[in-house]
């Protein structure tokens, strides 16, 4: 008896643990036995191309052709050895859908493949066809597209190589429509993620990330500018890390994480060239889109900082612009994460330029002054031959404070004498009657500050010698011993107006 009892008080004791056993088991069926805890398992991929990101926590509007036209994945064991790739060029991306043929393709699903358990990284890279890029070391660029494919064709993933590699202004090769030159050319997106696959592991997922970042710049209403008008971004990274930074720990804004070796952004000399501001509307005011490579923040002491912004305003002296050919701003922002809309509204405020000029003839023995003034909507001053003029620029309603160069265009036969100093400028005409209906144009180049903000914009000043000398003899004899300078001051209309960032 006492055996007995001894063998069933054991028996008891086990008995959770067989319990246990059998309900983590599986039952056979006519499929077979379920996978054990090192036997394969069926999983599937998706890759997603997330919608991208604003700077301002909203949704970017006008997103097409912003997804997949090709797509690179790869599978990497803890090992480096590839397990599994998914390589879908142009044309077998659009033949699992015809939205991969403009580059509108959102997500990708593979079939069912079969892993071992265990942790693994997934590589996933999609649209580099056209995009060059430069390998450490080398410096001449290569097909980035071929680059990535050399990355994982040996016994091993080269990661150096891939955390090394730099797209070479990858904004700027970017055309959503094909031309006689070559095909069309998409956004290049790449990304990195580990994940653990375990018997309860079903699929693999990951979203792709654009190099790039979206500028989303509206020209408010009411600015003064002509059909030719264009709008030039400038001062952002020449190249992008083919691979982001981790992103561990970011909460985004301020805290995106960059690349900590600054050399793969190249120079913060990239320019978008002149966009064509078509289509604007002056009631409404009308918002232009772009790209521009990813820019990490600045280095302070070797004078970088915030994007310039150009606008040409398309117009010349003989469409009454008051002179003013262009605007120009420097933002507030200094850095652009990839995957980024940044949204810029333009802003025309009202400044007060102050031009004094005056001026002198040869009379008897001295230089008699004349009146002279500066016309308030085309900046043309009117003299006649034989004069001396000197022309001082001031600005009003500014809180910081100002600067100014004059220059003058080359070739001016007539003009004997010219001197800038700061803010004036001194010329002396010939007393030849052959200069009569001559021109002679003077460019301003203001630089000011106000709230904080730098701010800088280019004058046209023209000299027109139209007036009859007869006349400006008499008027000066006449006027001999009054004070005859004057002071021309213009509130300017809205393409007098200074640029200035605006968030939405």
């Amino acid at each position: 008896m006492k055996t007995y009892a001894y063998f069933l008080r054991y028996a008891l004791l086990a008995l959770p643990l067989v319990c246990a056993f059998a309900l983590s088991s599986c039952y056979n069926d006519e499929d077979g036995d379920c996978p054990g805890g090192n036997e394969p398992v069926e999983v599937r991929l998706n890759v997603s191309a997330q919608q991208i990101g604003d700077l301002n926590g909203t949704r970017a509007g006008g997103d097409e052709h912003e997804f997949m036209h090709s797509l690179r994945v790869y599978i990497v064991n803890e090992a480096g050895s590839v397990m599994q790739s998914f390589v879908r060029n142009p044309a077998a991306l659009e033949a699992y859908s015809t939205a991969a043929s403009t580059g509108d393709l959102t997500n990708w699903s593979s079939e069912s493949f079969e892993l071992a358990p265990g942790e693994y990284t997934v590589y996933a890279f999609a649209n580099f066809e056209g995009h060059q890029g430069f390998a450490e070391g080398e410096g001449d660029a290569r097909p980035a597209d071929n680059f990535i494919h050399k990355c994982f064709e040996g016994s091993k993933v080269n990661t150096t190589a891939l955390n090394s590699f730099t797209i070479a202004d990858p904004a700027g090769k970017i055309k959503f429509v094909s031309y006689e030159s070559g095909e069309a050319v998409y956004i290049p997106m790449s990304a990195k993620q580990t994940f653990s696959v375990t018997s309860n592991t079903h699929d693999i997922s990951i979203g792709l990330v654009r190099l790039v970042g979206k500028v989303q710049l509206k020209v408010s209403p009411n600015a003064e500018i002509g059909q030719d008008a264009t709008v030039t971004f400038s001062g952002y990274s020449q190249n992008v890390p083919l691979m982001e930074a981790d992103q561990t720990g970011a909460t985004g804004g301020d805290n995106y994480i960059y690349n900590t070796d600054r050399t793969l952004y190249g120079n913060r000399d990239a320019s978008t060239g002149e966009i064509p501001l078509t289509g604007y509307d002056p009631n409404a005011g009308t918002t232009y889109s772009f790209y521009v490579n990813e820019t990490p923040t600045p280095n302070v002491e070797a004078g970088e900082g915030g994007f310039t912004v150009t606008l040409n305003t398309g117009k010349t002296d003989n469409d009454n612009t008051g002179g003013v050919m262009s605007y120009a701003s420097r933002t507030k922002l200094t850095d652009i994460p990839r995957n980024h809309v940044y949204p810029l509204t333009l802003r025309f405020d009202n400044y007060d330029l102050q031009l004094n000029a005056e001026a002198g003839i040869r009379g008897i023995g001295e230089y008699l002054p004349y009146v002279v003034a500066v016309d308030e909507t085309t900046y043309v001053v009117s003299i006649t031959y034989g004069t001396w003029l000197t022309i001082s620029a001031g600005l009003a309603n500014i809180d910081g404070t100002s600067s100014f160069t004059w220059r003058a265009a080359d070739n001016n036969p007539g003009m004997d004498d010219y001197a800038a100093t700061g803010n004036s400028v001194d010329m002396m005409f010939s007393d030849s009657e052959s200069i009569m209906n001559n021109t002679y144009t003077l460019y301003l180049d203001a630089s000011w500050t106000d709230d904080g903000n730098t701010y800088n914009r280019t004058y046209t000043v023209i000299v027109s010698v139209d007036r009859n000398y007869d006349d400006v003899i008499d008027e000066a004899i006449e006027n001999k011993g009054i004070n005859s300078t004057r002071s021309s001051s213009a509130v300017l209309p809205y393409e007098w107006l200074n640029m200035v960032k605006v968030k939405k």
